[in-house]
């Protein structure tokens, strides 16, 4: 037990330095850590670096989620065309990822939410996915 006076807690009567740990307990007496030498330090980094590469990343990476996963990963981009009339109209592509084959094409000037909603439903009638 202290005797509750933060000068007679610490060590060397000094105040706020009474939790000091063991790990500071050899350093300098103003208890700031004492500097490293180049080689030292030099020393922690190539072993750090060594822990750090011995425990590779577990599971799949993401480059290697779209070659996985190609098969059944569809893209989908609209694509503004100009016609004779100079009117924009815009192309809506769905694209297979693997082979790069556009399932579903249609053109709308311009396209809303719902007209989106139900190009989708056409491209998956009765919830089915086109096979390869």
């Amino acid at each position: 037990m202290g005797s509750g006076t933060p000068e007679a807690d610490s060590p060397g009567g000094i105040p706020g330095r009474g939790n000091v740990s063991a790990a500071n307990s050899g350093n300098s007496a103003s208890g700031l850590p004492r500097p490293q030498s180049r080689s030292t330090l030099a020393h922690r980094s190539r072993a750090g670096a060594r822990q750090a590469r011995s425990h590779p990343a577990q599971g799949q990476n993401w480059s290697t989620f779209p070659k996985n996963h190609a098969q059944i990963v569809w893209t989908c981009d609209f694509l503004p065309v100009v016609d004779l009339f100079l009117r924009q109209i815009c192309a809506f592509f769905i694209i297979e990822l693997a082979s790069r084959r556009v399932f579903h094409l249609a053109l709308c000037s311009p396209p809303t939410d719902d007209w989106v909603a139900q190009q989708l439903r056409e491209a998956t009638p009765y919830g089915l996915i086109h096979a390869s």
